[in-house]
């Protein structure tokens, strides 16, 4: 008796070849990650100013069409892609002794999580604009737990020359923006 087994090998062939293209066929048919740029004041010092909607972490965002301006005077990184502002974020940048670079760069590393046991502090979602100079959320200790004491100091001088933002701030711009953004550093 000859009996059909389920699944059958074409089924079990077309199923794999499904899940293989499936990742490239699925933002065809929905917005994964869509950040929606309408809240006037968040509650963690993002000051949002836009109706723009970005798509996070596609390759829909140009690099070329994006900024992120740092205002070392007002310790403020404004946001803008296709010459629109698309947020504010209050921020720490260097100390007087370590004062952050002045300038035109361009992102070009992304690091998820480092510990720097020079400055004793670990930090997340590091992004590179010019040799040791990253944007960074505020620092944690080395166990992992968070310095409320630097978090407090967010909107005055406070780095070793990095730009400081914000869990949530930091964490957006690294999942949203690819490599390749500029960079504007300014008094």
């Amino acid at each position: 008796m000859n009996k059909k087994r389920f699944p059958s090998k074409k089924f079990i062939s077309f199923f794999w070849i499904f899940l293989l293209f499936l990742p490239l066929i699925l933002p065809l048919f929905i917005n994964v990650h869509k950040i929606s740029a309408l809240t006037v004041v968040e509650d963690d010092n993002t000051i949002k100013v836009s109706n723009i909607a970005v798509e996070q972490g596609t390759k829909e965002i140009d690099p070329k069409k994006a900024l992120f301006e740092v205002d070392i005077k007002n310790q403020r990184v404004l946001v803008y892609y296709k010459d629109e502002l698309l947020k504010t974020f209050i921020c720490s940048t260097g100390n007087l002794n370590n004062s952050t670079p002045l300038g035109i760069y361009y992102t070009s590393q992304k690091i998820l999580d480092s510990y720097v046991p020079r400055f004793d502090m670990r930090a997340h979602n590091w992004i590179r604009f010019y040799g040791t100079f990253l944007f960074h959320s505020v620092p944690f200790d080395e166990e992992g737990n968070l310095l409320v004491e630097e978090v407090k100091k967010l909107g005055q001088p406070a780095t070793h020359g990095c730009v400081r933002l914000g869990l949530k701030d930091i964490k957006w711009l690294y999942d949203t923006f690819p490599l390749g953004v500029k960079v504007f550093i300014h008094e």
